[in-house]
């Protein structure tokens, strides 16, 4: 048999510093040629919602996979915990993950940290396994174009989501904690089922499994329609 292709792997998050809505954690699959072949599409430093709808809309059938891990806020007890433990599980939709090319965006300081708490919560079976991680790319300031497009995916679904909740609870701000706006509402309503449970409750225990949002059999993204697209 010959040996199986090698792709790359491009994991990073959206919506992480927010007290309001899902953590969204995006994998995105491709092969090394990918971004030859789109060289003309920009994927980094990309922050207005036309580019992005566009981004998503040309590539979603173009790459090998992507998934989406949604963890709900009423399901977010300790955030770092919450992405470490979807992150795992995104590593884990791609077969022998360990031999392709990974590149993950460290929200921590300390590269050797996060790859510690990631091999710490992979299931038994691969606790001793060789996963090559001195070859992992592990960015603290992502620039490569692989973590660009993942990062995309991940501001898509959150975006979408963030202004679903907008339309039904209405205007929360930014939903950073620094925003007098984001505080008030969170202060005036209590009971929305978006507000993160860490900020309610303080509670800090291990983050539940979130949903999935994945591509199609044929690794096609559901094409948006103009209500789901991203304003």
């Amino acid at each position: 048999m010959g040996r199986e292709e090698t792709y790359v792997i491009g994991i990073d998050y959206a919506n992480r510093d927010s007290l309001i809505g899902s953590l969204m954690v995006s994998i995105v699959v491709v092969k090394p040629d990918f971004f030859r072949k789109f060289s003309w599409l920009k994927v980094r430093n990309i922050n207005n919602p036309v580019e992005i709808n566009r981004v998503v809309e040309l590539t979603g059938g173009k790459v090998v996979n992507f998934q989406v891990k949604k963890v709900p806020a009423d399901q977010i007890h300790n955030l770092d915990n919450a992405t470490i433990n979807s992150m795992v599980e995104s590593l884990n939709t791609q077969h022998k993950f360990w031999q392709h090319r990974i590149h993950i965006h460290n929200f921590l300081e300390d590269r050797d940290e996060l790859i510690e708490k990631i091999t710490s919560a992979l299931p038994k079976n691969l606790q001793n396994k060789e996963l090559h991680t001195d070859k992992w790319t592990i960015d603290t300031n992502p620039k490569s174009h692989i973590l660009g497009l993942a990062s995309i995916y991940a501001r898509y679904h959150a975006t979408i989501e963030l202004n679903e909740i907008r339309a039904v609870w209405g205007n929360f701000g930014t939903g950073k904690k620094t925003d007098p706006a984001t505080l008030q509402f969170i202060g005036t309503k209590p009971d929305c089922p978006h507000i993160r449970k860490e900020v309610l409750s303080g509670e800090k225990d291990e983050s539940k499994k979130g949903e999935d949002i994945q591509a199609e059999p044929s690794g096609m993204v559901v094409q948006p329609s103009d209500g789901n697209k991203v304003d």
